[in-house]
């Protein structure tokens, strides 16, 4: 485990220490001026916060989806997949997908 999170970790810091040395060549050509050199920083940031999330985010709803249909597959519980079923594993990520399938076990939804 803390393999992988070291190897994210190196990757970020590898993408952040390529972005600030094409900041080193773009800013002279900016004239300098230092409200531009920031907001294209933040900017720069905020697309990468953006993108690392929806990677974690897409991730956690194939593992969720994966856990239902392995459920179904392996162990043969038959949950159907609905919207709701899916909504739930999708947003919830391995926790929703076991809390559907405590429900259908216990017989209350699902």
């Amino acid at each position: 485990m803390w393999r992988i999170i070291t190897m994210n970790l190196k990757t970020e810091l590898r993408t952040i220490f390529s972005i600030f040395v094409a900041l080193i060549f773009i800013l002279p050509q900016l004239n300098k001026s230092a409200p531009t050199a920031v907001l294209l920083i933040a900017a720069i940031f905020g697309v990468i916060l953006i993108f690392t999330s929806i990677k974690k985010f897409v991730i956690a709803a194939m593992a969720g989806i994966m856990v239902v249909f392995l459920a179904n597959a392996i162990a043969g519980f038959g949950i159907s997949y609905s919207w709701m079923v899916m909504l739930i594993s999708i947003v919830g990520g391995i926790p929703g997908a076991i809390v559907i399938i405590v429900l259908h076990i216990l017989e209350i939804t699902f």
